[in-house]
């Protein structure tokens, strides 16, 4: 008798630290769920606070965008601007030298038709004067 007396005192005290190790383990797992709502809530803060800051940093990268675009429309729009003035310029540049050959051609036409007349000139002077020197002789 006493040691069944024994046995059950033995495994009443067994089923007392068993129910005090349940108790510590519940206690844990109450102090874990506390734990892991906490770190669910900052999670969910972060993630809010992430998605926030992705949005301000879309807003910029899309400003940012829209200047790039209006800045290569005047890149554009200037270079074409350029490349009519080149144009122009190589039209003008083009007309000058046009304009100065004419002239040259015309100054040479000229020369010419003036030194011929000097020959003609020349020659009716020459005659002129041999005619003179043939009435006085």
């Amino acid at each position: 008798m006493d040691r069944l007396q024994a046995e059950v005192n033995a495994h009443t005290t067994s089923i007392g630290d068993n129910n005090a190790q349940i108790n510590d383990l519940q206690a844990q797992i109450q102090r874990l769920e506390g734990e892991k709502q906490a770190l669910q809530q900052q999670l969910n803060d972060l993630q809010a606070q992430c998605t926030a800051e992705k949005q301000a940093l879309q807003q910029q990268i899309d400003a940012k965008e829209a200047d790039l675009r209006a800045v290569t429309g005047e890149r554009d729009a200037i270079r074409a601007q350029a490349d009519a003035l080149q144009a122009d310029l190589a039209a003008r540049g083009d007309q000058q030298q046009q304009h100065a050959d004419a002239i040259a051609a015309l100054t040479q036409q000229h020369q010419q038709q003036l030194d011929a007349k000097d020959q003609a000139l020349a020659a009716r002077e020459a005659e002129l004067t041999t005619q003179t020197n043939d009435k006085e002789s």
